[in-house]
């Protein structure tokens, strides 16, 4: 979810093994580990999530999104299926 939105759908295991969206992989990168890697600095979301009183009628994430193109500033991308059955994100996916 990402402004009141899904963005991705996927069973536990294939979500944690292939994130597409690039919140839900900036969301991975901020959990804290336990293992070896527990020493590695968490990686952050860069930016501010909108307001929800002012959504764009774009892609909410557009402005903090490291692959955003000018469709998603455009209008707000339909989930799609993606390499199966459930629907995934858009063009970043």
């Amino acid at each position: 979810m990402y402004a009141g939105k899904p963005v991705e759908r996927a069973g536990v295991d294939e979500l944690f093994a292939r994130p597409r969206m690039p919140y839900t992989i900036g969301l991975m990168g901020a959990i804290p580990r336990l293992d070896d890697r527990a020493r590695d600095a968490l990686t952050p979301v860069p930016g501010t999530p909108p307001l929800l009183v002012d959504l764009p009628d774009a892609c909410p994430f557009a402005a903090r999104c490291p692959v955003a193109e000018d469709a998603c500033r455009a209008a707000e991308p339909e989930l799609l299926a993606i390499g199966g059955t459930e629907p995934g994100g858009s063009p970043a996916v």
